[in-house]
């Protein structure tokens, strides 16, 4: 991804919540990550993302924020 700043690489949770809200399938998500410098793995965390950009396709960022509040994890956007 580009920026302003040449050494600007976006959070793990930043390049989610960006798939997230374009609804983008898992394979364009890993290849966000991929240009990025950066991978999905497995995690808990990750696993949890991983879920919410396939099981969750299709929900809006709410449900998406509520599952991963659920497992104990941060919200991806800080809206309620």
């Amino acid at each position: 991804m580009r920026s302003a700043r040449a050494d600007y690489c976006p959070s793990d949770k930043t390049l989610v919540a960006i798939c997230a809200g374009l609804d983008l399938d898992i394979s364009i998500a890993e290849r966000l990550f991929h240009i990025s410098g950066k991978a999905l793995k497995y995690s808990d965390e990750h696993i949890a993302y991983r879920l919410i950009l396939t099981a969750l396709r299709g929900a809006d960022l709410q449900e998406r924020n509520d599952f991963l509040e659920v497992l104990g994890f941060d919200r991806l956007t800080d809206d309620k």
